[in-house]
């Protein structure tokens, strides 16, 4: 008898391998813009921006709203992984009550304690991916002041060292 869509539901949201699928096609999709917008910008860096402006160089905020999501699907991963549930009944149940897609929120809950700085990075790229990566404001005036950039070196390195670490997290029996 073939499952119900709640089963099917049930069964998909709470593999961890799926997960684990997701975030890999997100960075992909990342990593894809990332490398057409650079291709266009090089030859502009010298010379003044042309009008209109090539679409590729549009997607700086949108790479790393992807690299937001995957990295929240790759603790999602983990998570389930670690034994718990994501999905319930046909409904997602989620890690915690209003998670609101908060990486720096979300790590601790895995296990992964974060450095003051590496915490801070995933703060930024929460609030990146929850306005400027999708809306063009956030859904609601923040609570506290917002930070949205993204130019340090040293940010990137922190979230490929994440994602080594959840990875090695999945690699564990």
């Amino acid at each position: 008898m073939p499952e119900s869509p709640i089963e099917e539901h049930t069964r998909i949201g709470n593999d961890y391998q799926d997960w684990h699928i997701t975030a890999h096609q997100l960075f992909a999709s990342s990593a894809i813009l990332n490398r057409e917008r650079e291709r266009v910008e090089k030859p502009l860096k010298s010379k003044p921006y042309p009008r209109p402006v090539p679409l590729e160089s549009r997607t700086f905020w949108v790479e790393l709203m992807l690299d937001a999501f995957g990295l929240e699907c790759l603790i999602k991963a983990v998570w389930l992984k670690q034994g718990h549930q994501l999905a319930r009944n046909g409904r997602y149940v989620g890690m915690m009550k209003k998670e609101g897609h908060r990486l720096e929120k979300l790590c601790p809950l895995v296990g992964v304690v974060l450095k003051k700085r590496a915490e801070e990075t995933l703060t930024r790229l929460s609030d990146i991916a929850g306005s400027v990566g999708r809306y063009p404001i956030p859904w609601q005036v923040p609570q506290r002041a917002v930070t949205i950039r993204w130019s340090d070196p040293d940010d990137y390195q922190i979230i490929e060292a994440l994602i080594a670490r959840l990875e090695k997290e999945l690699r564990k029996n």
